[in-house]
């Protein structure tokens, strides 16, 4: 870590983030994190100018400056949400979530069958486990180990450690870690065994994850996503639905966190157009709300062919 650099990312990491996450409002401390961020705000910019592109007439857009400005809150109260978690006890929970379409979940739950619910790195994306815990149903979300020496830099590495440590203290489950190359804790098949339920991020570019993929159409251009864990789900008669944890702000200061479930994907169809139909879904939430995207910042990694150049 180096001098000025490092000492910066310490103390966004575990003074700055740690403050914002426990109610700490001020004017200063808001300014330290849109700072820290100033580097990102370039790459967003970028990138919403290519998801501008790829999309066409197809949608009203936001201007760039306004989607940068909230995709850097977005990640602000996502990170600090490693430190809010203490907080999100049953007693508070309308304080920090809302959510819509659970009867979708509660209608399958009797059916004992394993359910899968598919997900972006949409909003504060680690922490619905919580929100289901409140909601005496246990869920387990499906996690990376945190990256090596060489992959992250020491700062970021311990956060995202201890950020795995203080989230989990409020789940009734736990994380699910699965490593680079694919290689999930077998404790997974025992929850398909049992009719567990499955939080799980599949949007993961090649580059990212370059194992086990299925061509997909993304945000209309041509790209591909993980099939592993789809097709875990179908081996033990799984039931897929889609669900987003989006943060909701109408300014910096006032935010909550949505929990949105879908309805299930239809019975009967095979792993491609299970995928299919979750790229659809996420391409819709991304273009209604594209600042909530983590995965806007390498979103040309998505496309596959020359034609989105």
């Amino acid at each position: 870590m180096d001098g000025a650099k490092g000492m910066n990312s310490l103390r966004y990491y575990f003074f700055d983030l740690p403050l914002w996450g426990l109610g700490v409002r001020s004017e200063r401390l808001a300014n330290r994190l849109e700072n820290f961020l100033s580097s990102d705000a370039l790459q967003f910019r970028t990138a919403f100018t290519s998801l501008n592109r790829y999309l066409g007439q197809a949608a009203e857009k936001p201007p760039v400056e306004e989607m940068t400005g909230k995709a850097l809150w977005v990640r602000i109260i996502r990170e600090s949400d490693a430190y809010a978690s203490l907080l999100m006890t049953k007693k508070k929970m309308k304080d920090y979530f809302r959510v819509e379409g659970m009867e979708h979940l509660t209608r399958i739950l009797p059916s004992r069958r394993p359910i899968f619910l598919l997900t972006g790195h949409i909003g504060s994306f680690f922490i619905p486990a919580i929100a289901f815990a409140h909601m005496d149903v246990s869920v387990y979300p499906i996690a990376r180990t945190v990256g090596t020496a060489h992959e992250l830099p020491f700062a970021r590495r311990l956060f995202e450690k201890l950020n795995y440590t203080l989230s989990e203290m409020r789940f009734s489950s736990r994380y699910i870690f699965t490593s680079y190359p694919g290689i999930i804790d077998r404790s997974l098949i025992h929850i398909c065994k049992s009719g567990g339920l499955v939080w799980a991020a599949i949007d993961f570019p090649r580059s990212f994850y370059p194992f086990k993929r299925t061509p997909v159409k993304l945000l209309g251009f041509t790209s591909s996503l993980p099939s592993g864990l789809v097709r875990l789900g179908l081996k033990y008669d799984a039931v897929f639905l889609t669900a987003w944890n989006t943060v909701e702000t109408d300014s910096p200061r006032h935010f909550y966190r949505r929990l949105t479930i879908d309805p299930p994907l239809p019975e009967g169809i095979g792993m491609s157009a299970i995928l299919q139909n979750y790229a659809d879904r996420l391409s819709s939430v991304v273009i209604r709300q594209p600042w909530e995207w983590a995965g806007i910042q390498v979103i040309d990694e998505f496309c596959e062919k020359e034609a989105c150049d």
